[in-house]
Protein backbone atom coordinates (compact mmCIF):
# COMPACT_ATOMS: atom_id res chain seq x y z
CA UNK A 1 0.00 0.00 0.00
CA UNK A 2 1.48 3.27 -1.02
CA UNK A 3 1.09 6.32 1.11
CA UNK A 4 -1.84 7.56 -0.70
CA UNK A 5 -3.71 4.60 -0.59
CA UNK A 6 -2.92 4.57 3.36
CA UNK A 7 -4.20 7.85 3.57
CA UNK A 8 -7.25 6.52 1.36
CA UNK A 9 -7.67 3.98 3.75
CA UNK A 10 -7.56 6.47 7.16
CA UNK A 11 -10.04 8.80 5.48
CA UNK A 12 -12.05 6.04 4.23
CA UNK A 13 -12.49 4.42 7.97
CA UNK A 14 -11.91 7.51 10.41
CA UNK A 15 -13.10 10.61 9.20
CA UNK A 16 -16.29 10.03 7.69
CA UNK A 17 -17.75 9.58 10.39
CA UNK A 18 -21.13 10.81 12.03
CA UNK A 19 -20.74 13.58 14.36
CA UNK A 20 -23.63 12.89 16.88
CA UNK A 21 -22.55 10.93 19.85
CA UNK A 22 -25.95 8.54 19.49
CA UNK A 23 -24.47 7.33 15.94
CA UNK A 24 -21.83 5.36 18.15
CA UNK A 25 -24.64 3.68 20.57
CA UNK A 26 -25.06 0.22 19.89
CA UNK A 27 -28.22 -0.57 17.58
CA UNK A 28 -30.95 -3.03 18.18
CA UNK A 29 -29.67 -6.70 16.28
CA UNK A 30 -32.51 -6.46 13.43
CA UNK A 31 -31.12 -3.04 12.20
CA UNK A 32 -27.26 -3.80 11.85
CA UNK A 33 -27.78 -5.33 8.23
CA UNK A 34 -29.74 -2.04 7.27
CA UNK A 35 -27.23 -0.02 8.76
CA UNK A 36 -24.56 -1.42 6.76
CA UNK A 37 -26.43 -1.09 3.57
CA UNK A 38 -27.05 2.50 4.05
CA UNK A 39 -23.52 2.76 4.58
CA UNK A 40 -23.50 4.99 7.88
CA UNK A 41 -20.51 5.29 9.92
CA UNK A 42 -19.20 5.13 13.39
CA UNK A 43 -16.37 6.86 15.26
CA UNK A 44 -13.16 4.01 15.50
CA UNK A 45 -10.69 5.09 18.08
CA UNK A 46 -7.34 5.15 15.84
CA UNK A 47 -4.52 4.22 17.44
CA UNK A 48 -1.01 6.06 15.68
CA UNK A 49 1.71 4.24 14.62
CA UNK A 50 4.34 5.54 16.21
CA UNK A 51 1.98 5.09 19.49
CA UNK A 52 1.61 1.17 18.77
CA UNK A 53 5.52 0.84 17.92
CA UNK A 54 6.47 2.46 21.51
CA UNK A 55 4.38 0.48 23.09
CA UNK A 56 5.61 -3.03 21.83
CA UNK A 57 9.20 -2.47 22.08
CA UNK A 58 8.70 -0.95 25.92
CA UNK A 59 7.08 -5.14 26.17
CA UNK A 60 9.92 -6.10 24.21
CA UNK A 61 12.44 -4.11 26.35
CA UNK A 62 10.47 -5.60 29.88
CA UNK A 63 11.07 -9.26 28.43
CA UNK A 64 14.83 -8.50 27.54
CA UNK A 65 15.48 -7.12 30.27
CA UNK A 66 14.20 -10.34 32.36
CA UNK A 67 15.78 -12.54 30.63
CA UNK A 68 18.89 -11.48 31.63
CA UNK A 69 19.99 -8.71 28.84
CA UNK A 70 22.45 -6.16 29.47
CA UNK A 71 20.89 -2.60 28.11
CA UNK A 72 22.75 -2.67 25.01
CA UNK A 73 21.46 -6.03 24.10
CA UNK A 74 17.61 -5.16 25.69
CA UNK A 75 17.59 -2.39 23.22
CA UNK A 76 18.97 -4.61 20.07
CA UNK A 77 16.37 -7.02 20.56
CA UNK A 78 13.67 -5.14 21.24
CA UNK A 79 14.28 -2.72 18.01
CA UNK A 80 14.91 -5.87 16.16
CA UNK A 81 11.84 -8.34 17.27
CA UNK A 82 9.82 -5.13 17.07
CA UNK A 83 10.55 -4.24 13.33
CA UNK A 84 10.20 -8.45 12.56
CA UNK A 85 6.69 -8.76 14.10
CA UNK A 86 5.56 -5.69 11.55
CA UNK A 87 7.44 -7.75 8.58
CA UNK A 88 5.94 -11.16 9.84
CA UNK A 89 2.24 -9.89 9.79
CA UNK A 90 3.15 -7.52 6.62
CA UNK A 91 4.20 -10.93 4.73
CA UNK A 92 1.68 -12.95 5.85
CA UNK A 93 3.40 -15.25 8.09
CA UNK A 94 1.56 -14.05 11.32
CA UNK A 95 1.43 -16.13 13.97
CA UNK A 96 0.28 -17.11 17.71
CA UNK A 97 4.27 -17.57 19.03
CA UNK A 98 7.55 -16.47 18.38
CA UNK A 99 10.46 -18.18 18.98
CA UNK A 100 12.65 -16.98 21.41
CA UNK A 101 16.09 -18.60 20.06
CA UNK A 102 14.88 -17.44 16.53
CA UNK A 103 14.65 -13.82 17.54
CA UNK A 104 18.03 -13.92 19.31
CA UNK A 105 19.54 -15.20 16.45
CA UNK A 106 18.04 -12.87 14.07
CA UNK A 107 19.24 -10.40 16.62
CA UNK A 108 22.41 -11.24 16.41
CA UNK A 109 22.04 -11.82 20.11
CA UNK A 110 22.92 -14.19 22.61
CA UNK A 111 20.14 -16.84 23.59
CA UNK A 112 19.59 -16.42 27.15
CA UNK A 113 15.92 -17.37 27.37
CA UNK A 114 14.82 -21.14 28.47
CA UNK A 115 15.78 -24.07 26.32
CA UNK A 116 12.36 -24.49 23.72
CA UNK A 117 11.02 -20.76 24.84
CA UNK A 118 8.15 -19.38 22.91
CA UNK A 119 6.91 -15.46 23.42
CA UNK A 120 2.88 -15.54 23.06
CA UNK A 121 2.30 -12.52 20.33
CA UNK A 122 -1.13 -12.02 21.42
CA UNK A 123 -0.07 -10.87 24.99
CA UNK A 124 2.93 -8.37 23.14
CA UNK A 125 0.25 -6.94 20.63
CA UNK A 126 -2.39 -6.56 22.52
CA UNK A 127 -0.21 -4.42 25.00
CA UNK A 128 0.94 -2.40 22.00
CA UNK A 129 -2.73 -2.03 21.43
CA UNK A 130 -3.94 -0.71 25.23
CA UNK A 131 -6.29 -3.58 25.33
CA UNK A 132 -7.43 -6.06 28.29
CA UNK A 133 -4.85 -8.85 29.26
CA UNK A 134 -7.48 -11.01 27.58
CA UNK A 135 -6.45 -11.13 23.77
CA UNK A 136 -6.21 -13.58 21.01
CA UNK A 137 -5.10 -12.86 17.18
CA UNK A 138 -6.86 -13.09 14.72
CA UNK A 139 -4.23 -13.96 11.34
CA UNK A 140 -6.69 -12.61 8.94
CA UNK A 141 -10.56 -11.59 8.41
CA UNK A 142 -11.70 -14.58 7.44
CA UNK A 143 -11.29 -15.83 11.22
CA UNK A 144 -13.57 -13.44 12.63
CA UNK A 145 -16.49 -15.99 11.08
CA UNK A 146 -15.59 -18.31 14.43
CA UNK A 147 -15.71 -16.04 17.18
CA UNK A 148 -16.52 -18.91 19.99
CA UNK A 149 -18.39 -17.94 23.63
CA UNK A 150 -14.95 -19.42 24.88
CA UNK A 151 -13.81 -15.99 24.25
CA UNK A 152 -16.49 -13.91 25.52
CA UNK A 153 -15.04 -11.32 27.65
CA UNK A 154 -12.03 -10.70 25.26
CA UNK A 155 -9.95 -8.32 22.87
CA UNK A 156 -9.85 -9.82 19.19
CA UNK A 157 -6.75 -7.89 17.32
CA UNK A 158 -6.77 -8.91 13.54
CA UNK A 159 -3.97 -8.78 11.28
CA UNK A 160 -5.62 -7.43 7.93
CA UNK A 161 -3.50 -7.45 4.81
CA UNK A 162 -6.65 -7.26 2.97
CA UNK A 163 -10.47 -7.49 4.31
CA UNK A 164 -11.39 -9.65 1.27
CA UNK A 165 -13.71 -12.37 3.22
CA UNK A 166 -15.86 -9.40 4.32
CA UNK A 167 -19.28 -8.21 2.89
CA UNK A 168 -22.06 -6.54 4.57
CA UNK A 169 -23.82 -9.31 5.20
CA UNK A 170 -21.12 -10.87 7.27
CA UNK A 171 -19.86 -7.53 8.79
CA UNK A 172 -23.27 -7.28 10.64
CA UNK A 173 -23.40 -10.78 11.72
CA UNK A 174 -19.89 -10.13 12.88
CA UNK A 175 -20.79 -7.31 14.92
CA UNK A 176 -24.12 -8.80 16.68
CA UNK A 177 -22.29 -11.95 17.53
CA UNK A 178 -19.06 -9.90 19.16
CA UNK A 179 -21.44 -7.49 20.65
CA UNK A 180 -23.99 -10.81 22.52
CA UNK A 181 -20.39 -11.88 24.03
CA UNK A 182 -19.00 -8.30 24.97
CA UNK A 183 -15.96 -9.27 22.75
CA UNK A 184 -13.96 -5.93 21.43
CA UNK A 185 -12.40 -6.13 17.89
CA UNK A 186 -9.66 -4.12 16.83
CA UNK A 187 -7.36 -3.97 13.59
CA UNK A 188 -3.77 -3.91 12.84
CA UNK A 189 -3.80 -2.76 8.76
CA UNK A 190 -0.43 -4.09 7.45
CA UNK A 191 -1.46 -4.21 3.87
CA UNK A 192 1.28 -3.44 1.27
CA UNK A 193 -0.20 -3.20 -2.22
CA UNK A 194 -2.46 -0.61 -4.10
CA UNK A 195 -6.55 -1.44 -3.48
CA UNK A 196 -9.26 -1.71 -6.07
CA UNK A 197 -12.54 0.41 -5.12
CA UNK A 198 -14.31 -2.69 -4.50
CA UNK A 199 -11.18 -3.59 -1.57
CA UNK A 200 -11.63 -0.25 -0.43
CA UNK A 201 -15.14 -1.01 0.62
CA UNK A 202 -14.29 -4.07 2.03
CA UNK A 203 -11.51 -2.32 4.49
CA UNK A 204 -14.81 0.38 5.31
CA UNK A 205 -16.29 -2.50 6.62
CA UNK A 206 -13.62 -3.74 8.63
CA UNK A 207 -13.27 -0.50 9.85
CA UNK A 208 -16.86 -0.38 11.03
CA UNK A 209 -16.43 -3.66 12.34
CA UNK A 210 -13.81 -2.29 14.79
CA UNK A 211 -16.27 1.46 15.27
CA UNK A 212 -19.27 -0.82 16.48
CA UNK A 213 -17.22 -3.53 19.11
CA UNK A 214 -15.34 -0.74 20.63
CA UNK A 215 -11.75 -1.62 19.29
CA UNK A 216 -8.70 0.35 18.12
CA UNK A 217 -7.42 0.38 14.63
CA UNK A 218 -3.72 1.13 13.77
CA UNK A 219 -2.34 1.65 10.20
CA UNK A 220 1.16 -0.41 9.49
CA UNK A 221 0.50 -0.55 5.98
CA UNK A 222 3.33 0.84 3.05
CA UNK A 223 6.66 0.01 2.32
CA UNK A 224 8.63 1.93 5.06
CA UNK A 225 10.42 -0.01 7.77
CA UNK A 226 7.99 0.10 10.95
CA UNK A 227 8.91 -0.26 14.38
CA UNK A 228 12.75 -0.60 13.38
CA UNK A 229 13.93 2.18 15.14
CA UNK A 230 13.96 2.36 18.99
CA UNK A 231 11.37 5.13 20.32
Amino acid sequence: MNLLVAKTFLVTAATIFLSSEAAAQMLPRQDLKQYVAKEESVPVRILPKDMFCKRLQSSFVEYASTTGYNKLQTAMLASTASQMVVQEFRSGRASDYMDAAALAHYAQQPDLAPKNSFLQMAAFVGNAMGLSPKVSLALSTGELRFITYAQADTDIVVIAQNAAPLTAERAAKIVEIARSLNVRISAIWVGTESMEAADVEKTRLLGWIVGMTGGFLTNLGGNETACGTLM
